[in-house]
């Protein structure tokens, strides 16, 4: 089990969140062999030191950086190219915002053999806890994408999702660099008939603080989503 962690100039303490949070999940599920593989998306402070006492205490993670900054989808493609080897991925993001319960059901979703592809979906809660230009973003991308993209998760933003190794080779094959990688991995998805895609309930920590989204980048990914539905 392979689990991609991409950052960009990642919070304070990330690392003392982050170490036992992966010895939770090895000890929950001991059967599966676990990797972690922490992406450094040209951060402009290096967190290169972290990095490398957090691998002092944890045998099996990998560390990759570079630069310059490329974006979440790039980070992402560039993590699980270099687990390919491995039976089931999982991705979300280095301040961890949702529950071990929640990576721990799609983990089962995809171990079980209930899903190749397994989608965190949120509730009503997540968007009472986030800012309001990313509540305002997620709602319209989630209207736009039922109007016009045919998907078989119209949830596409959460930051929690696994596949099997059919499901990682779509995933390789995303070309967006930027937030809206996950809306062309699902179309792609969901245009393979032979790929079962599961929904998958998912809850935020309760003390989780997320980021307010620029409008810069609202109107780069409104840009990303034509070109989705044009190219697929």
């Amino acid at each position: 089990m392979a689990v991609v962690l991409p950052s960009y100039n990642p919070p304070a303490g990330w690392s003392q969140r982050l170490m036992p949070w992966a010895e939770a999940l090895a000890a929950a599920v001991p059967a599966l062999d676990w990797s972690f593989v922490l992406v450094d998306d040209g951060s402009t402070a290096s967190p290169a030191e972290e990095a490398r006492r957090l691998r002092e205490r944890v045998s099996n993670l990998r560390w990759i950086a570079y630069q310059p900054n490329r974006g979440k989808g790039y980070a992402l493609r560039t993590g699980f190219g270099a687990c390919a080897e491995a039976d089931y991925f999982v991705f979300t993001d280095i301040d961890l915002p949702y529950t071990e319960a929640s990576l721990l059901a799609v983990v089962a979703a995809l171990t079980e053999g209930r899903a190749d592809v397994a989608v965190g979906v949120r509730d009503a809660t997540y968007y009472a806890q986030i800012p309001w230009r990313r509540r305002v973003l997620s709602q319209l991308l989630r209207r736009l994408l039922a109007l016009l993209l045919r998907l078989p998760v119209d949830d596409t933003q959460c930051g929690l999702k696994g596949f099997n190794r059919a499901g990682w080779v779509v995933f390789q094959r995303t070309r967006i660099n930027e937030f809206l990688f996950d809306v062309e991995f699902l179309r792609l998805a969901g245009r393979d008939p032979k790929l079962r895609v599961l929904a998958v309930p998912v809850q935020l920590r309760p003390d989780v603080e997320l980021s307010s989204i620029g409008a810069g980048v609202m109107l780069r990914e409104l840009v990303n989503l034509v070109r989705i539905w044009w190219r697929t």
